[in-house]
């Protein structure tokens, strides 16, 4: 044994770094965040299933050859680095002298939007560059399934990616550094070896019993990061060389038990077809890049997805101790849940996978919520060999997730032995199989999916040897087809510019707010959270915890100084509970303390009494118990009754959606610095820094003139930061407050999804009346909302979804009413759409039953409802005229419809569906018509502060917030417009309240009209200065000056380079900054009588989604998306394409697999992207058309242009239309119209598909 060290070395972005005193547990995340400041790697999830933490690490192929693999550094424990070399984001730039290739590629390709995924997928992206197979599209999609982006909708990274590979591919390995042979590392409490080989491993377990071992270590960081588990004595396994071998033998393969599982794929190099299958959906490419073979099996969890393909292979053991080898069965080395035959002095060393022969036929299975980076709800493999005269030979049946261990339906397979091998057989086995297993229910999948999978994975294995499909394709082969680009489109007035930050967050220079230098060393401020939905408050004490060393305080309700209370409109929402709680993660004290271990130590040292009362958790409880929130909205046109009464056809139904998680990749944050007297400064992740500056002093006390809130950069917010965030900004300016030092609050993913509200879930009745021909001639709705416990902005959200019960479609008689209901949730708040979308998506499931009853096309339905058309079509349900010269949709739906080819398309796949017993095709048209304007009319202003200086470079500050969806660059072009500079001349400030009062939020797609109008107004004043400066050097009027190329030109012809012009105008005193203003003009809606003008105007849009589902898996995905949307005039065409892909990804997201699951105690089940699952990149669509309307120009918006930022989110909603269309052909005739469940999970798609068939 060798002497402890209490240090040891590897590479950081090629500089030699020597590690000491630090606990062995911890991750290469935080080492490069906390201990050398590379903040450019995100936490987005700290349990490997996001991507943001990526870095590229030295690792060996199969050939011994040294390769970049990205990982999650998340998951590496900082002692299995030792020799390695390591690159993050900002090594890469470093090693360019500038941004590497890889990140200026990403960024022209507007591949960053909010950017805090962006260090994650260019780590991917630059690992990618030196693979040899990265030229197809699905390898580039395996590279990037790992990352997870909440913004773009990953057409422009999809982009990025190809050119990456085309032109930037660097095949040259980098030479591997020596390693060091050092074995112990100690800080002093804790001890880490790194044995060479199986002698070492042997005597380091003879000495150290209790010792952890660890592998790739994807399972046990996680009980590390998520459960705070410290080991005091770990064995890093990758290093012993006898586990890294691998022999191709003539029988066989031998595979050492240490191989990572990409290492395992390159040597079986597809040969084992079961293998390949279930390997290229095993995680992602960064799991498989750490998670071992041997690691997989020994967690020997029920749901690991190697065990049932390797039993099913007739894979061998090879069992290693002291005592010698022994080999055995695989199926026989699990004894129990998550127990194995392993002795204590015995470890897995290897497997042994017989090689395939010519006359087996083996497949894999794997059922997810998600295609890729999610855990198995139900696995299969299947092996059959059959005897010439087609009788079943033999057959292995084994599957995952379905008992407390990997099983073999024995029974079954007895039973097909000797049999023929036909459909009347696999039916019939595939009967017993649904009643032979007593699965379990969790959030991964009910029992009763679980069984029918059982059954249908059977048939579904039937089909590809019948139909012999190509084992190597994706699921939705039947429709593969090559992507197509979109018609190449001609920037209007103004170009595509790149974000404005984009290139900053490729290299991981920019900044948000955990990453700021002061926060770095801050205090933090740590949540108690409440573990009850609903309790009284009995009393606190944490006198345990404050004698903790590190801590500096605990603070409770009674030490809040000024009002506790942060609720946004109404005073419901306490800071910190008191005398009762009312959702499961509550705050009811906050610990202060030197880091977040002390914190969470101290945390769990507050004793708290309680004393429980029943929670209510749904709107139909909340309706039961009348616990109702506010008073109804009622809005009423025309005779609803008796249309009702007189309508030809008539038909019922319920439209309930769930909520969303808005899922922004930077988590909730706050900064406070104690400034002079008393006063403080605020970095907030927030879209409202007036509404955090409001509650500053509010809770704090002072004018609001004693808080500068400034907002750094936001890394996604989609609403989520609009109220939300004010409450952690002001505990963290109470501490600092008291303590007089820098105090943070920075949430962890799943305390972020556990304490904040979400898009509120709806429930809606209604009834509609319409002809023959599939006009609407009466329509009611009753809406519910569940607000959750607090009020927050759910009113608002109420008033929206209720003027967007219309929709595209004129209803001439309407009787609408919206009520919301008040449960022990977390009080639901905005997010993209604000209501809109949960009351569209019941005008379109009406619209669709209609065309279903009738048998008519919904595209025709759809078109014969559209507002215009003849006069006295124009009125929308709450008396706004939604004007012929102002209404595009029969334009866009005209023109859609041809350029998608819709008509012939959807021809195509009634044909294809009669013949296709399994695989369904659907195709649905949708228009979107979206209200623009915050409905509390005093919050349509905006103000702006424009700073001139003497060498002509400008300063702009305004209201609004970055968060990605490209407002920033906007401006800059509005200013390069207004004054005439070059970009490069124009800086934008970050958004600050000691700059702009009083702003509004970033919210409801305003932000460009508000802000733009405000510094337009700005510099047109300059402007107007300096043109009179102009006047007396160039001669020609003032009003006649030209500002445009970094020059003033006079209608004579005379110009001088507007840097000289703002030199002289300093030279002669004349002011060169100005503020903007603007409010947007005529707003105002009368709530009691349901009537006003809630809107300035309406952005609209339409779309065609096509789809594939397998009926037998409930697996379904879109083929193809064409998109056509209203910008007007865009200020940055680019950069709203994205911004239609992104929304329209998250709306289908939210109809399609996102679902909250709750406990009957009020415990969210789906708190972290290992159980909530937003679309990755294997979700979109690889022929994604997205084109913008040409010639459009509105008068009375910022240069004619139009809001994008919310409206595309509806157009997802089309997936349910065409979800419906694919299934229709399993209903019987004459059919009542279907009933899809959202969000359309897999579950729900497979449910009504047996439902149907039956």
């Amino acid at each position: 044994m060798s002497v402890a060290a209490n240090r040891f070395c590897f590479w950081l972005n090629d500089r030699p770094v020597e590690v000491d005193e630090i606990d062995p547990c911890t991750t290469l995340l935080n080492f490069l965040r906390d201990h050398r400041d590379l903040c450019g790697t995100k936490e987005g999830c700290d349990e490997g299933d996001c991507g943001a933490c990526s870095v590229v690490l030295e690792a060996k192929d199969y050939r011994n050859e040294p390769v970049w693999r990205s990982v999650n550094s998340c998951l590496v424990l900082m002692p299995m680095l030792q020799g390695r070399r390591v690159y993050t984001v900002e090594g890469l730039a470093e090693q360019q002298e500038g941004a590497h290739p890889v990140q200026e590629r990403f960024a022209a390709c507007h591949g960053s939007q909010c950017g805090y995924c962006t260090p994650g997928f260019i780590m991917s992206l630059f690992a990618g560059s030196h693979r040899e197979d990265m030229l197809e599209a699905w390898q580039r999609d395996d590279q990037l399934a790992g990352n997870l982006c909440r913004c773009t909708g990953y057409a422009p990274i999809r982009r990025a990616a190809e050119e990456v590979a085309t032109h930037c591919r660097n095949l040259a390995p980098h030479p591997a550094v020596p390693k060091d042979s050092r074995l112990e590392f100690s800080d002093g409490q804790r001890r880490a070896y790194n044995p060479q080989n199986l002698h070492e491993l042997f005597e380091l377990r003879r000495h150290h019993p209790d010792a952890q071992l660890v592998a790739g270590g994807t399972d046990l960081s996680l009980e590390v990061t998520k459960r705070g588990a410290r080991y005091q004595t770990l064995i890093n396994l990758g290093e012993v060389v006898e586990l890294l071998d691998h022999q191709n033998l003539d029988e066989g393969w031998r595979l050492g038990a240490g191989l990572a599982l990409t290492t395992v794929q390159e040597i079986l190099a597809g040969e084992v077809v079961a293998m390949e299958q279930m390997l290229r959906v095993f995680g992602s490419r960064p799991i498989r890049n750490r998670a071992t073979l041997g690691g997989n099996l020994c967690t020997s969890s029920p749901i690991g997805d190697m065990a049932p393909v390797l039993i099913g292979l007739e894979a061998e053991a090879i069992i290693v101790g002291s005592t010698g080898e022994r080999r055995i069965p695989l199926e026989s080395f699990f004894t129990g849940y998550r127990q194995n035959i392993l002795q204590a002095d015995e470890i897995l060393a290897a497997l042994f996978l017989p090689r395939p022969n010519d006359h087996t036929v083996s497949r894999a299975y794997k059922i997810s919520r998600r295609r890729d980076l999610d855990i198995s709800a139900v696995s299969l493999c299947a092996s059959l060999e059959l005897e010439e005269d087609q009788t079943v030979k033999r057959i292995r049946l084994v599957f995952g997730g379905v008992a407390a261990t990997t099983i073999r339906a024995t029974p079954v397979e007895n039973w097909l032995q000797g049999k023929t091998w036909n459909h009347a057989h696999v039916e019939d086995a595939s009967q017993q199989l649904e009643a032979l297993f007593t699965p379990m229910s969790d959030h991964r999948g009910s029992e009763l999916f679980r069984r029918r999978l059982c059954g249908n994975l059977l048939r579904q294995f039937w089909s590809d040897l019948v139909t012999d499909r190509d084992p190597y394709a994706p699921w939705d082969n039947p429709l593969t087809r090559q992507p197509v680009p979109p018609r190449a489109q001609v920037d209007g007035d103004f170009p595509s510019m790149v974000h404005e930050s984009g290139l900053k967050q490729c290299t991981g220079e920019a900044r948000y707010v955990d990453d700021l230098p002061a926060a770095r060393s801050a205090l933090v401020v740590h949540p108690v959270q409440s573990p009850h939905a609903r309790a009284k408050l009995l009393a606190i004490r944490s006198k345990r915890a404050q004698s903790l060393p590190g801590v500096w305080g605990v603070y409770t309700a009674a030490d809040v100084p000024e009002i506790n209370d942060v609720g946004p409109v109404e005073r419901d929402e306490p800071l910190l509970a008191d005398g009762e709680v009312n959702y499961r993660g509550q705050v009811v004290a906050v610990v202060v303390g030197d880091n977040i271990d002390v914190c969470e130590r101290a945390a769990a040292l507050v004793e708290v009494d309680y004393e429980p009362l029943r929670p209510i958790l749904t709107i139909d409880d909340a309706i039961a118990n009348q616990n109702e929130m506010g008073t109804a909205h009622r809005m009423r046109q025309g005779d609803p009754e008796g249309a009702l009464a007189t309508a030809t056809h008539r038909l019922k139904g319920r439209v309930e959606t769930g909520g969303q998680e808005h899922f922004y990749l930077e988590s909730q944050s706050a900064l406070v610095v104690p400034e002079e007297d008393g006063r403080l400064t605020v970095y907030s992740s927030t879209q409202h820094p007036t509404e955090v500056q409001q509650l500053l002093a509010r809770t704090l006390g002072g004018h609001w003139a004693d808080y500068v809130v400034k907002v750094p950069r936001v890394g996604g917010g989609f609403g989520g930061k609009e109220t939300q965030g004010a409450g952690f900004a002001c505990l963290a300016g109470m501490a600092a407050l008291r303590l007089g030092q820098p105090c943070k609050v920075w949430l962890n993913r799943d305390d972020d999804m556990v304490m904040t509200g979400k898009r509120h879930p709806c429930r809606t009745d209604y009834e509609v009346g319409f002809d023959d021909e599939g006009r609407i001639t009466a329509f009611t709705a009753d809406l519910w909302m569940d607000a959750g416990y607090a009020r927050d902005l759910s009113g608002a959200v109420l008033d929206r979804a209720m003027f967007h019960l219309d929709n595209s479609c004129f209803i001439e008689n309407l009787a609408f009413s919206g009520r919301l209901a008040r449960t022990n949730k977390g009080s639901n708040t905005a997010f993209r759409g604000f209501g809109g979308p949960q009351g569209m998506v019941v005008i379109e499931t009406a619209l669709d039953d209609i065309a279903e009853y009738l048998k008519m096309d919904p595209a025709e339905v759809r078109a014969v409802n559209f507002y215009g058309g003849k006069p006295g079509r124009d009125r929308t349900p709450y008396g706004q005229t939604f004007e012929d010269d102002d209404n595009p949709l029969s334009e866009l739906w005209h023109d859609l419809k041809a350029s998608s080819d819709y008509g012939s398309r959807r021809q195509g796949i009634e044909s294809f569906n009669a013949q296709s017993p399994i695989y369904k095709r659907g195709i649905a048209m949708q228009a979107v018509k979206f209200g623009i304007s915050f409905t509390t009319s005093f919050l349509n202003q905006a103000g702006a502060l424009v700073l001139v200086y003497a060498d002509g470079s400008v300063q702009v500050n305004h209201g609004g917030v970055e968060m990605g969806q490209g407002l920033h660059a906007k401006i800059i072009n509005v200013v390069v417009r207004e004054l005439g500079v070059r970009r490069d001349q124009v800086r934008m400030m970050r958004t600050s309240t000691d700059k702009v009062p009083n702003t509004s939020a970033t919210a409801a797609s305003s932000g460009s009209d508000l802000n733009g109008f405000a510094v337009a107004r700005a510099c047109i004043r300059i402007r107007g200065m300096m043109a009179e400066v102009a006047e007396r050097i160039l001669g020609g009027p003032a009003d006649q000056m030209v500002f445009r190329d970094g020059a003033v030109r006079s209608d004579n012809g005379e110009s001088m380079p507007f840097r000289a012009l703002a030199n002289r105008c300093r030279l002669e005193q004349i002011s060169l900054s100005s503020t903007g203003f603007y409010a947007t003009p005529d707003i105002a809606y009368d709530r009691d009588a349901g009537r006003g003008r809630p809107f300035h105007y309406y952005a609209c849009g339409a779309v065609v989604t096509e789809i594939l589902v397998n009926t037998l898996t409930g697996q379904w995905q879109i083929t193809r998306a064409d998109l056509l949307h209203d910008v007007g005039n865009s200020l940055n065409p680019a950069m709203d394409r994205g911004q239609i892909e992104g929304a329209y990804i998250q709306g289908v997201g939210w109809l399609g697999m996102e679902e909250l699951l709750w406990d009957q105690d009020g415990r969210l089940l789906t708190h972290g992207p290992s159980t909530y699952k937003i679309p990755a990149l294997t979700d979109v669509p690889t022929d994604f058309r997205v084109r913008l309307r040409e010639n459009s120009y509105r008068k009375t918006t910022i240069h004619g242009s139009r809001a994008v930022g919310e409206p595309p989110f509806m157009l997802g909603i089309s997936v349910r239309g065409a979800l419906r269309h694919a299934l229709q052909s399993l209903a019987p005739e004459g059919h009542a119209p279907l009933k899809l469940a959202a969000p359309a999970t897999v579950e729900a798609v497979l449910n009504l598909s047996t439902e149907l068939r039956t």
